[in-house]
């Protein structure tokens, strides 16, 4: 089916779409670059970076579920609001993080967040299905999709290529920085700090240096989720 054009005529349509984008934007970031962060930088465990992972997921399970039994008795735009202040409210929270927070504060966070995902992805949803007639609801339905993994993929890669520059940046900047072999393996992927081979060939007076690094790189990405959320509850 192809889209028709005249669907963004409506406000309903048009800014539900948007909205999910822009929250799409902010949840996948957090999903693909706070791992870096709390085994990179803050040395936690595959298996704590996981428990702290799922916070997102479930969150966003329980915004949905909240959402879709109260969403008709309270309303679609209350929800969606409150939604996106929980988004603000979370990501605002990441903030707040430093090379001492512990995993309980990250799940707490990540939980906000993925609350107001749930809240906004179901009820934007239900409020862009209602602005077409039934005939065009599958269509309507699919692009609403379309736009949330959109949001998702520009923010992964936005966020992933700032993340990377500035992390060999502040490596350099420092004075000290990696062999030019493992700057190469950071710029095509920092998924390579995971990587037990890489691990080994980093220099033990390097290891707090790259931390620190890790650390204030994944956090520029966090500073814009919270702008794209911002923007969220004021779309």
């Amino acid at each position: 089916p192809m889209l028709d054009l005249r669907f963004f005529r409506s406000r309903d349509f048009t800014l539900g779409n948007l909205l999910v984008f822009t929250a799409s934007f902010a949840i996948f970031s957090l999903f693909a670059y706070a791992p870096i962060l709390l085994q990179g930088a803050l040395s936690q465990t595959p298996l704590t970076v996981g428990i702290a992972m799922l916070s997102l997921s479930l969150g966003w399970s329980l915004g949905a579920l909240l959402a879709g039994r109260k969403a008709d008795k309270n309303g679609h735009k209350k929800a969606t609001v409150a939604g996106t202040i929980l988004m603000v409210i979370g990501s605002g929270l990441t903030l707040l993080f430093d090379l001492e927070t512990g995993l309980l504060q990250v799940f707490a966070a990540f939980m906000v967040v993925g609350l107001g995902m749930g809240f906004t992805s179901l009820t934007t949803l239900l409020v862009v299905q209602r602005s077409v007639s039934p005939a065009d609801l599958g269509v309507a339905t699919s692009f609403h999709q379309f736009s949330r993994t959109v949001g998702g993929t520009v923010g992964v890669g936005l966020c992933g290529g700032l993340v990377t520059e500035r992390l060999i940046n502040e490596l350099s900047l420092a004075g000290r920085t990696l062999p030019e072999n493992l700057i190469q393996q950071l710029r095509q992927s920092t998924a390579s700090l995971f990587q037990e081979a890489f691990q080994q060939l980093i220099p033990d007076s390097m290891v707090i240096l790259l931390q620190s690094a890790v650390f204030k790189s994944v956090y520029l990405a966090f500073i814009i989720v919270f702008l794209v959320t911002v923007l969220n509850t004021l779309l």
